[in-house]
């Protein structure tokens, strides 16, 4: 209609009307303006936010101490440790995304919090249990898991430092 200003009154009601979408409300009458309400696409909601418990007990955690740095931590419900999956594949916490350091692919390489970029090594595939990198292949790995364990990529072994549970 944009292209063609000159059109009716008319036409433009019957344009609108051909396109509503019908029966969603209800008992609006035929002369109500609700019958001209369309819905198209939409916005997508934001994701829900999970944590990520290891099979040692300890949540994937985004440090607030020392920015930058993810480690495990005892659980709780603080945002450091809640993580929303990016329609890119990202990890995100606290506005940033869980990155292999570098681009880096040696095991026991770090990762850490990064400004989000969307890469291949902020890429995350959950299989199984495991979180792996897109960039490597390789799995994030909780070590023993204690407090202030640094979070790194190992070769996926099945251990259980490399087992998390999505909650």
């Amino acid at each position: 209609m944009a292209a063609d200003p000159g059109r009716s009154p008319a036409q433009v009601a019957a344009a609108l009307t051909g396109a509503a979408t019908t029966g969603l409300v209800t008992g609006a009458g035929s002369g109500s303006p609700n019958r001209l309400l369309h819905t198209g696409a939409g916005t997508t909601p934001p994701p829900a936010s999970a944590r990520y418990t290891s099979a040692g007990g300890r949540c994937l955690d985004a440090s607030l101490a020392t920015p930058g740095v993810v480690h495990a931590w005892d659980c709780h419900e603080g945002t450091n440790q809640q993580w929303t999956t990016g329609e890119d594949r990202t990890l995100r916490a606290l506005g940033k995304c869980l990155d292999v350091q570098g681009n880096a692919a040696a095991d026991g390489t770090p990762v850490i919090l990064w400004d989000c970029h969307g890469g291949a090594n902020q890429q995350w595939t959950q299989t199984g249990a495991t979180l792996v990198s897109a960039a490597t292949g390789k799995c994030l790995d909780a070590g023993v898991g204690a407090n202030g364990t640094a979070l790194v990529i190992r070769a996926c072994n099945g251990s259980t430092g490399q087992n998390w549970t999505r909650s």
